[in-house]
């Protein structure tokens, strides 16, 4: 295919160091904004959650292995990139949240269990981790076993969560949906990538969800 080809180690090495800045830095800035009495309120959760999961982030691309192909149409690249940083558009300023305080409190501690899980699936992924579609070795165990897509899952979960346990704000409605959209075309670009691969084509027959279990 036209749209693949090998990837420079150079290349590797200076994508893996832009990425992994870019989410070290948020992940000092959630740790530098956590409050004294991390418990006892959603946003101390909420910046918890944000500083383990991009700790996370910044550690597996840091290490994450040479891909044996990868994309290289713009569009497919555009769309991972949007799909990857668009929860920072996020708006967490508005109104009185709309639900209950028990409510909120409920998701604030589903947030933290499904940030534990996010970082259960990333590490699953190991050094296989990246943002734009390739073949970095197939993946088939820990959250990777009842879907094939658990940490796209795991970020559509946690996102809604934060609107439930937030003030309600029309952008955050509109930036969910694009990234419902942009979750969905990835998953189509990277198993398209992927299916070039016959292991891959075994798993997807031994795991028929893309994102939900029974569902999706």
């Amino acid at each position: 295919m036209e749209s693949l080809r090998l990837n420079s180690k150079n290349r590797l090495l200076l994508s893996n160091a832009v990425v992994a800045s870019l989410w070290g830095y948020y992940a000092v800035q959630s740790y530098l904004q956590l409050p004294p009495a991390l418990f006892t309120n959603s946003s101390g959760i909420f910046l918890l959650t944000l500083f383990i999961r991009n700790s996370s982030l910044t550690l597996m691309f840091l290490i994450r292995r040479p891909a044996h192909y990868s994309s290289t149409a713009l569009w497919e690249w555009l769309i991972a990139l949007y799909g990857t940083f668009i929860g920072y558009l996020y708006v967490f300023q508005g109104p009185n949240p709309f639900l209950p305080l028990p409510f909120i409190m409920t998701a604030s501690v589903l947030k933290l269990f499904i940030s534990v899980l996010m970082i259960g699936a990333i590490f699953s992924l190991g050094r296989s981790f990246g943002i734009v579609p390739a073949d970095r070795g197939i993946k088939t165990g820990g959250l990777y076993r009842f879907v094939r897509h658990p940490i796209y899952s795991l970020y559509l979960i946690s996102d809604l969560l934060d609107m439930i346990g937030g003030k309600f704000v029309w952008m955050n409605a509109v930036v969910f949906v694009s990234f419902i959209l942009a979750t969905y075309l990835r998953t189509v670009y990277e198993e398209r990538l992927l299916s070039l691969n016959p292991e891959y084509k075994k798993y997807m027959k031994k795991t028929p969800y893309r994102l939900f279990p029974g569902i999706f």
